[in-house]
């Protein structure tokens, strides 16, 4: 259980980094914000980029993603 939480705390203070960078860095009603290729960044890129930073891995996206799935299957909630 100690696990849980403090995944959901991360996920929090992940949060609040990114509504704060929203709010103050990225105009997400000017013509020129394109909101797929922001969640592709936020989603599927900046992760990639994250996890090879701070394991010194060379994982490319696709690759990345699978090791994602499987992280949601380590935490997900038991019935």
């Amino acid at each position: 259980m100690k696990e849980r939480k403090k995944w959901m705390l991360y996920a929090a203070q992940i949060n609040d980094k990114i509504v704060e960078l929203l709010q103050d860095e990225i105009n997400m009603e000017s013509e020129d914000f394109d909101g797929t290729q922001f969640l592709h960044a936020l989603a599927t890129a900046y992760p990639t980029i994250l996890y090879n930073t701070l394991t010194g891995s060379e994982l490319g996206m696709l690759e990345f993603n699978h090791l994602a799935n499987r992280m949601c299957f380590q935490f997900a909630e038991k019935e």
